[in-house]
């Protein structure tokens, strides 16, 4: 794994040994890219995936340690704090704590309250941007050690639609109360978050039609320390709004601020009940794989691969496999191009100097063997187009692995992807460098036969080297 083995395309060395695989058919739940080795051709033509993948694991192992990870995502589920229960306690709490503070009050000053909520949320969302900036590690889909490879997006983004629904509907009330509550405090400052918010809700309802496209997404997420730009600009319109509300405070406006403090406590527990607890499906996939594999509906393999996408995700080699497969396919077909030009600019060479030995020589042998250089000529576009073939094929799948590479961690099989394209890039190359040493034969090959045909007053067709000169 530390060191895998070269990777070059299938003609050029001997075929790897194929993947090890279910030796029954694949069970229709399964992930295509979990069953890849198996049951996709694509990945067939790429050698050295076998050690990507377990050996034949036992059965009893398998079962013992998919206990293991379910008991361990349990108790990571119980240590977050973030249960149904507890949160329904807070939320209990906090809701009886605001109505006896209501109770205690004669008069509630309520657009008082409502600007003061919307400016310490303004400050909650500038400490949630600082946590996520500072924190160590971020990533989508359940996090285990340092592994970050890729999901599934129907895998995984249909558990945080809660999340998105949250910051939709929390938005959508940011950017109404700065329309309605903010320009009286703070002037023109009012635009900056309207449009801000109006962005997030924007977002949150993309998002969310993302949710329901299946597609492949690395589970690596870069922090935008640059976010922290924005929420500073917001905080400090949340600064000028409250100096400007200090200046006419009244009695009632105690009792508003620990109010929105209530709230604000409230929107904490709400946030923490809407983010994704990715431990539940992951635990849920499990148990449906230790269920499957205990009445025999899936091998130990499967099982382990499986198992593997739920907790780490699954290598970017399965989502690269048709990128890797047509850029061998393309390196084949530019070096055979190659291959057969050269054997055919060989012959023509020989058979000018077999001319040049002759004595007497008809006009049929000149045009015979200028049809020959025309021939070479036509191989040599044929060649061209192959290599153009090949660039396309080499640049789709460096976008793709540039993309899964910074965006990924510890993902074993991206050094295998490419290891394939250097050796492909490698193959490509020393068929290019022979070809060219080649075409000047070509050229003082079609300018010998331009010399015979002068002798013999068989002129040939005055465009012939000068199309090979200009290739």
């Amino acid at each position: 794994m530390d060191n895998p083995p070269d990777i070059r395309p299938s003609e050029t060395t001997p075929p790897a040994t194929e993947p090890v695989g279910p030796s029954r058919p694949a069970d229709e739940n399964v992930s295509p890219a979990l069953n890849a080795s198996a049951e996709r051709p694509a990945l067939r033509g790429v050698p050295a995936l076998a050690n990507l993948l377990p050996q034949t694991p036992d059965s009893e192992r398998v079962i013992a340690t998919l206990d293991s990870e379910m008991s361990r995502l349990e108790q990571a589920v119980t240590r977050s704090g973030w249960t149904s229960w507890a949160s329904t306690a807070a939320l209990g709490a906090i809701a009886w704590i605001f109505i006896s503070l209501l109770d205690g009050v004669a008069t509630f000053p309520w657009s008082r309250f409502a600007v003061l909520v919307t400016l310490l949320s303004f400050v909650q969302e500038f400490v949630y941007a600082l946590d996520y900036v500072l924190r160590p590690r971020r990533g989508i889909g359940l996090l285990v050690g340092t592994q970050l490879r890729v999901m599934r997006s129907r895998e995984t983004l249909p558990f945080a639609r809660r999340q998105y629904l949250f910051y939709f509907v929390r938005g959508s009330l940011l950017a109404a109360a700065s329309y309605l509550l903010l320009p009286d405090l703070v002037g023109g400052w009012w635009w900056l978050l309207f449009i801000v918010y109006l962005l997030v809700v924007v977002t949150m309802c993309i998002s969310v039609v993302l949710s329901m496209i299946d597609r492949p997404i690395p589970k690596h997420e870069d922090s935008q320390a640059g976010e922290l730009f924005g929420h500073g600009l917001i905080l400090y319109t949340a600064w000028l709004s409250l100096s400007a509300l200090l200046e006419t405070w009244q009695d009632g406006d105690f009792a508003a601020l620990k109010a929105a403090f209530l709230v604000i406590a409230a929107i904490h527990v709400l946030r923490g009940l809407a983010e994704p607890r990715y431990e539940i499906p992951a635990l849920e996939q499990l148990q449906d794989v230790r269920r499957r594999l205990g009445f025999g509906r899936i091998t130990p393999l499967q099982a382990v691969l499986q198992a593997e996408a739920a907790l780490f995700g699954h290598f970017a080699v399965f989502f690269l496999a048709d990128s890797m497969t047509a850029l061998g396919s393309a390196t084949d077909l530019a070096q055979a191009q190659s291959k057969n030009f050269i054997e055919r600019v060989d012959m023509f060479e020989r058979q000018v100097k077999m001319l040049a030995s002759l004595g007497d020589i008809g006009k049929d042998d000149i045009m015979m063997r200028e049809s020959v250089a025309r021939e070479n000529l036509r191989l040599f576009r044929v060649y061209l187009r192959a290599l153009q073939g090949f660039g396309q094929a080499r640049e789709r799948l460096t976008n793709e692995l540039e993309h899964f590479k910074k965006r990924t961690q510890n993902d074993a099989s991206v050094p295998m992807v490419e290891q394939h394209r250097h050796a492909c890039d490698h193959i490509s190359g020393r068929a290019l460098v022979d070809l060219l040493r080649t075409v000047p034969r070509l050229i003082d090959s079609v300018q010998s036969l331009e010399e015979l045909a002068a002798k013999h007053k068989t002129p040939l067709a005055p465009n012939l080297r000068s199309s090979l000169a200009g290739r």
